[in-house]
């Protein structure tokens, strides 16, 4: 990004907006990972238990195909918010790590995922 001007306001909008971009493609990742471990565990699943594979490839390239674009748009237009500058921003030495316990509570209540959060840093 660009600033052409050396104005305050212009400032704050682009740190605001980075903020918003980094929360969305952190969100985006996690509905992602969510997604893709539980189908994969529903085919391993199936074909541990002997029930082949509940999941022909061509859906599992469906199912991808339609929560990446269905999930990319949502996250991609969830618009800035003033909170996003009250948090501290992230140091360049710490690694973005989407959170494990998040993920896994996505997984065992799909609810939560649709509602929850990204966890900023206090």
């Amino acid at each position: 990004m660009i600033i052409l001007d050396d104005n305050f306001s212009s400032i704050v909008k682009s740190v605001m907006w980075g903020r918003s971009v980094y929360d969305n493609i952190r969100k985006f990742l996690q509905f992602q990972l969510t997604v893709n471990v539980v189908a994969l565990t529903i085919c391993v699943l199936g074909a541990a238990l002997g029930f082949g594979t509940p999941l022909k490839p061509v859906q599992l390239l469906w199912v991808n195909l339609i929560m990446d674009t269905l999930g990319a748009l949502a996250l991609a237009t969830e618009a800035p918010t003033p909170e996003l500058l009250t948090r501290k921003p992230y140091g360049r030495d710490e690694v973005s790590q989407i959170d494990l316990v998040s993920t896994v509570e996505c997984i065992r209540f799909p609810s939560f995922c649709v509602s929850a959060p990204v966890k900023s840093r206090t």
